[in-house]
């Protein structure tokens, strides 16, 4: 049994062998011919040559978080890297419109690229051509990585490290239009309490004019005093400590109440002002969004195309496939022959 199967597989290579010198002439022209076809498109092909920038996303805290709470207290480290969140929204902003344009625009990539500006397609040719040349990935350690592949090396590592640049100018650019509108918003409360507060004031300097003090001071006073005058029998001091406690009396309640209402005023004015320096500091100060682990170089050797690699898939492919076509055109010429 095992003879007949080893006689069987030789039988089957003799014939594999015997079929192949047949057409060795006909698979040598399409073989060759396909190597030197694919070794000359290799060489038309223009040299891609790419520029890499590797980044880290900070925490996404503000300014004023970072560096002017408790940071024991809220536990907010503005060395730390960014996580897994971080990395994904850096990705969208590298995805976003805005860079692409600004890239487009400093570098003239519609020239560039050799896409008619009168195309009504333009922008969408443009957007196509950028995104097979540029790319941005996540690494498994949570970093982004910017990949630019240009003709010409020096380009290509420009665009990634502009690319890098850009990132904080987006984002920097997002935060400025919330933390505007939020200093807008503060800073006019603040400036009402101010103005409260103010008000209050120049009503209790009206008070003291009036010669009311300290309503609790006073009353203390001239109740001793009074006694004291009672006992000395002096009329006249007795008089002026009257007339002076019916102004207490008069206008004691406002001072008391006045009081109350400026100090709470005043407690409420300075967190106001310190959310006040908070914003500000948001809108005028900006944290880097990206630690740069390296940044991009002109690249010394292409890395397209790979024309050994070309070469070598092209003339198998053309191999393989003269091949099957003419195993099938030889078994049909025998179906004829038999029929």
């Amino acid at each position: 049994m095992a003879d007949t199967q080893h006689q069987a597989s030789s039988f089957n290579f003799g014939n594999t062998l015997l079929f192949l010198y047949k057409w060795r002439k006909l698979l040598f022209i399409i073989t060759g011919f396909a190597f030197i076809t694919s070794a000359a498109v290799s060489y038309l092909i223009k040299p891609m040559y790419k520029s890499t920038v590797i980044l880290f996303p900070t925490t996404d805290h503000s300014v004023a978080k970072s560096v002017m709470e408790d940071h024991k207290a809220t536990e907010i480290d503005y060395l730390q890297f960014g996580v897994e969140d971080q990395a994904e929204q850096m990705l969208q902003i590298l995805n976003s419109d805005e860079i692409r344009n600004r890239v487009a625009q400093k570098y003239n990539l519609m020239e560039h690229y050799k896409i008619n500006p009168s195309d009504p397609m333009k922008n969408t040719w443009l957007k196509d051509m950028f995104t097979d040349n540029v790319t941005f990935k996540r690494t498994e350690y949570l970093s982004v990585k910017i990949d630019v592949l240009d003709n010409d090396p020096i380009m290509a590592s420009n665009m990634a490290n502009d690319i890098a640049s850009l990132v904080d100018t987006v984002r920097n650019r997002m935060t400025l239009d919330r933390a505007g509108q939020a200093f807008v918003i503060v800073e006019s409360q603040y400036k009402r309490i101010q103005d409260q507060v103010r008000e209050m004031e120049d009503s209790m300097d009206a008070l003291r004019a009036l010669g009311v003090y300290d309503y609790e001071l006073q009353v203390r006073a001239l109740a001793k005093a009074s006694a004291s005058a009672k006992v000395k029998g002096n009329g006249s001091a007795l008089k002026q400590i009257e007339g002076d406690l019916e102004i207490l009396k008069k206008y004691g309640g406002d001072y008391v109440g006045l009081k109350e209402r400026l100090f709470t005023a005043r407690g409420l004015m300075g967190e106001t002002k310190e959310r006040y320096e908070q914003a500000r500091i948001n809108k005028e100060h900006f944290l880097p969004y990206k630690y740069v682990v390296d940044s991009a170089y002109p690249a010394e050797k292409k890395s397209y195309p790979i024309r050994w690699l070309i070469v070598l898939i092209s003339t198998l492919s053309a191999f393989l496939l003269a091949l099957a076509l003419i195993m099938i055109i030889d078994n049909l010429s025998k179906i004829k022959f038999v029929e």
